[in-house]
């Protein structure tokens, strides 16, 4: 009879230590296999290379580790130096038997000969998830090409330059067809018209150069593969290239429920080459005013190029379309007819974000017209609006409406309705308030310490 101990732990190292203190070190000669495999499967779930440390524990472990391909069905190496033999990416796929591998691969120079041999051409049948770290663009051209003869079974490809470019393609599970990402031309550019898409259900291009040459046509090309299985369309920090002597026709990704787009002004163009009857929800981010990620920044020379955009003509191609969700990240403009228009015709919508967006947008939602009967999470975070937000739930109370579920503001915003006496009135509308910090205050790095959280009433509001 054992008795099964889960104790709280930070991490693998932690695992493999508590193990050792539990009755002097004999609980790991003692567990079952299955319960000991179990641990090292938990272990090693955020730290693939968990599987080294718990096979060098001692004999029973190692036994255990090594006779488990599982724990080494992920894989990471890195290139640095040349003529580098990589003997734990082989042992790793040695002991990962036939079974499919996860693959991470960072790269500051190009594959040789050898590791294209011993890594990709022997294993590629076994290759479900390849994600590529490179350090630097000039590798793209060199490196790209290379990964075709591991792309057949692939379900998730994701290649990344720091700083710039990234791609991620996932597709059906299990891939219904052999997948192949598109050459480069002895130019160096990637061919992406010849890029065969089958079966794609999420597509993110995001921060793709002028250099690579990705235009209106080359997406149409992209999209006619995967139009009947695309979901997930993301772009962010670039626009297609077009070329008004070509123009190129519209096509329908009847499909795709959910869009991001992080814009410059030249997006427009793609946004009326694609018609989604069943989108749901649609996401519109100024990236210079609110990265998606505050650790991830686009070269400087394309900044010119992501100025003011016509979101207002992105808001009446959105008409008629059924949006569940909606957010706009730091648009600073405003378009009042052509989001008024909008909002009044969604009458499905469940999710409104307006983060650090113009005053404009904020302005029209709490027109006395305004109700949005079906919402049940709203975000905004604009402080001089916060008293708007009593007459606007009682106008939703007078219609009937449900009150929201969520409701999140800046702590500022929190701050005022209880130093104004209108909080209980708000909750009467939303009963769940959470707070965040101001947008503009952790763009500048002036977050004071503690502002992450705030107590109303005794209650903390995080």
């Amino acid at each position: 009879m054992y008795s099964l101990v889960l104790l709280p732990v930070t991490g693998p190292m932690s695992t493999v230590n508590s193990f050792r203190q539990i009755d002097g070190g004999s609980w790991g000669t003692r567990a079952p296999s299955d319960i000991l495999y179990y641990f090292f499967v938990m272990a090693i779930k955020d730290t693939p290379t968990t599987a080294i440390t718990v096979s060098q524990v001692c004999r029973r472990w190692r036994a255990t580790a090594i006779s488990s391909p599982t724990l080494w069905t992920k894989i990471s190496m890195v290139c640095i130096r040349a003529h580098q033999q990589h003997s734990w990416t082989v042992t790793y796929l040695k002991r990962s038997q036939s079974l499919p591998i996860s693959f991470y691969l960072k790269a500051h120079r190009k594959m040789s000969v050898r590791e294209v041999e011993v890594v990709l051409t022997r294993h590629a049948h076994r290759f479900r998830s390849l994600s590529v770290l490179a350090s630097n663009y000039r590798l793209t051209f060199t490196l790209w090409p290379q990964f075709s003869q591991a792309m057949a079974s692939l379900t998730n490809f994701e290649y990344r330059v720091i700083g710039d470019i990234r791609v991620h393609v996932q597709r059906d599970n299990p891939p219904i067809q052999p997948f192949q990402i598109a050459g480069t031309s002895r130019h160096g550019l990637i061919e992406w018209a010849k890029w065969d898409a089958s079966t794609i259900t999420s597509l993110t291009l995001n921060y793709i150069g002028p250099e690579s040459k990705l235009s209106l046509r080359d997406f149409h090309e992209i999209f006619v593969h995967c139009r009947h299985t695309l979901t997930r369309l993301e772009l962010l920090g670039f626009a297609p290239t077009q070329d008004k002597k070509d123009p190129v026709p519209r096509i329908a990704l009847p499909v795709l429920e959910t869009l991001l787009i992080g814009y410059i002004d030249t997006i427009v163009p793609f946004m009326e080459l694609i018609h989604m009857p069943r989108l749901h929800s649609l996401t519109l981010r100024d990236i210079l005013q609110t990265p998606e990620n505050h650790l991830y920044k686009p070269r400087r020379d394309w900044y010119f190029g992501m100025q003011a955009t016509h979101v207002g003509r992105i808001f009446e191609l959105m008409q008629g379309v059924h949006l569940t969700h909606l957010a706009i990240y730091g648009e600073q403009f405003g378009f009042p007819a052509e989001f008024r228009h909008l909002l009044l015709g969604l009458k499905a919508l469940k999710s409104l974000v307006l983060y650090a967006a113009a005053e404009t947008y904020y302005d029209v939602l709490f027109e006395d017209q305004i109700i949005l009967p079906s919402l049940s999470d709203l975000l905004i975070t604009y402080v001089d609006h916060t008293r708007s937000l009593s007459p606007f739930f009682g106008r939703r109370a007078a219609a009937k409406s449900q009150p929201l579920r969520k409701l999140t503001l800046t702590n500022d915003c929190v701050l005022v309705m209880e130093a104004e006496g209108f909080l209980e009135g708000v909750m009467a509308g939303c009963p769940s308030i959470s707070a965040i910090t101001d947008p503009v205050l952790e763009m500048y790095n002036v977050v004071a310490e503690g502002e992450r959280e705030i107590v109303v009433n005794g209650v903390v509001i995080v």
